[in-house]
């Protein structure tokens, strides 16, 4: 793996109880790019480093966008970014959407890397996901994790 590409892990789900989803394909759509179809469980898609816009539904009968939701993240190099959609029990409602780290493909190197939210040697300082996932993102200065953390774009603190 190129050591500057990125990965975004687009993961749809489906309530066991809910199984008629199972015959419909989800789709999934990222910076407002074409729809790619998706099969339910991972789809790991390479992009580049920077920020995205991750864009997750299902076709159901005559609903194009079923459970549409959208989420922002940021794809740090040599590393995946984990998007989990999970459909909605009602086809009316919004599926719920969440972000968080994800492991490398097998092989892949870690310089640079982020794996399932531990920081290694040689990251840049920048804001990630938290790997306490008590908030949406936490600061790496570089060499250590610091108290500052974003939730919503509000920035607080909170000790490790």
């Amino acid at each position: 793996m190129d050591e500057q590409t990125s990965y975004i892990d687009v993961t749809p789900s489906y309530m066991v109880i809910a199984f008629i989803w199972a015959f419909f394909k989800p789709q999934f759509a990222i910076d407002g790019g074409p729809p790619q179809q998706a099969r339910w469980g991972q789809n790991l898609v390479p992009v580049a480093p920077g920020r995205h816009q991750v864009s997750v539904w299902c076709p159901y009968m005559w609903m194009p966008q079923c459970g549409l939701n959208t989420a922002v993240v940021d794809a740090h190099p040599a590393s995946v970014t984990k998007v989990s959609w999970k459909a909605p029990w009602l086809v009316f409602l919004q599926g719920s959407i969440s972000v968080g780290a994800g492991a490398l493909p097998s092989g892949a190197s870690a310089y640079g890397a982020l794996p399932q939210g531990q920081a290694v040697a040689g990251t840049p300082a920048d804001w990630y996901p938290d790997p306490q996932a008590r908030h949406q993102q936490r600061y790496w200065d570089g060499s250590a994790w610091t108290a500052h953390v974003s939730d919503g774009g509000v920035t607080s603190e909170d000790p490790i």
